[in-house]
């Protein structure tokens, strides 16, 4: 499967619905034109998910929301919805994620789920997923965003996709995009991996699961970021896996390293995108850059950007988004020129 990467990206107009009015919600944002016509577009993380079975004690949605169907993960469920009393032809086009019944009492998860409202709803890009409203406090915390269609980049890698230069380029430009908006806003994404970038099939990216955002800085402390160590190891910067008190304080250029790992992933058209696994995220990005370095036709600037994004030291990172999206976009046109278009 291929995009038609010379077509802008324009969502589909959504319908009017009516929603429940938001709940406890912290300091929401407006719903803005371009998060009403994402409320069509692209699905809420994959991550650990699969399709819930009437055996499963999920519980059910609050009030006042129609379901479809849900996706489970390891603490909390997403139910696709529709508001109550709409027509019988409404589409199922929000999803409601809340903690799993038996993990109403873990802090963690109750901090995870309350994050990702708090930034969702803070932060605002065409290429980050928005929360519509929430409610974080009582018995049954809950978030309310876009259903999205599509599937994520790692479904997309484990069905075979291959994705050719401009491509790859595209798709990490998109997510510099959403990461950028977070930066702006003084957060860090922290668990950037290919199952947490959901791509329509117009090709539009959008970056999921703001649960681990955390403010640019030294390490916040939390019930989350005093258990665990935020994100996915295959895919942590060198700072993060050296987790010393040296190395404490992180910021925006950690993402980078991150997606640069996506993107060398995507350059290698996926075919080491699925193996060692097990190994940090410092390590893979030495074995996928020798990979890369013996790359027949690989444009030298592609492979430099692709080489600083993963340096080991963030100082020798792209210093800022606005910097990495120019980069990405001007070998974006030279990849599109080659192909004729």
């Amino acid at each position: 499967m291929s995009f038609d990467l010379r077509a802008p990206w324009s969502p589909p107009v959504a319908e009017s619905l009516w929603m429940p009015p938001m709940i406890d919600a912290a300091e929401a944002a407006p719903d803005q034109p371009s998060n009403r016509a994402a409320t069509t577009a692209a699905t809420a993380t994959e991550t650990a998910a699969r399709v819930a079975s009437s055996s499963e004690p999920i519980g059910g949605p609050p009030e006042g929301w129609e379901v479809s169907e849900a996706v489970i993960g390891r603490a909390h469920i997403v139910f696709r919805c529709r508001p109550a009393g709409n027509p019988a032809d409404a589409p199922f086009a929000y999803a409601v994620k809340q903690v799993r019944p038996e993990h109403r009492d873990d802090p963690i998860a109750r901090h995870l789920l309350a994050r990702e409202a708090m930034v969702g709803q803070l932060v605002r890009s065409p290429h980050l997923v928005p929360v519509l409203s929430a409610r974080i406090v009582g018995a049954q915390p809950y978030l309310v965003m876009p259903w999205l269609f599509g599937r994520t980049l790692e479904q997309r890698l484990r069905l075979g996709q291959s994705f050719s230069t401009a491509e790859a380029l595209w798709i990490a430009r998109q997510a510099a995009c959403g990461l950028g908006a977070l930066a702006e806003r003084g957060f860090v994404h922290n668990d950037v991996k290919p199952s947490n970038l959901m791509i329509s099939d117009d090709g539009h990216v959008t970056v999921l699961d703001l649960g681990f955002a955390a403010r640019i800085g030294p390490r916040e402390h939390s019930p989350s970021a005093a258990s665990v160590l935020p994100g996915t190891p295959a895919y942590w910067s060198a700072e993060r896996t050296a987790a010393t008190e040296k190395c404490s304080a992180i910021d925006h250029r950690s993402d980078i390293f991150s997606l640069g790992l996506i993107l060398a992933e995507l350059l290698l058209s996926g075919n080491h995108a699925l193996d060692q696994r097990t190994r940090n995220g410092a390590e893979r990005a030495e074995e996928l850059l020798r990979r890369l370095r013996a790359t027949i036709g690989l444009p030298r600037g592609l492979l430099g950007l692709t080489a600083q994004m993963l340096a080991q030291h963030p100082w020798r990172r792209p210093d800022s988004y606005p910097e990495l999206i120019r980069r990405l976009s001007a070998l974006e046109i030279a990849a599109f020129a080659c192909r004729g278009w």
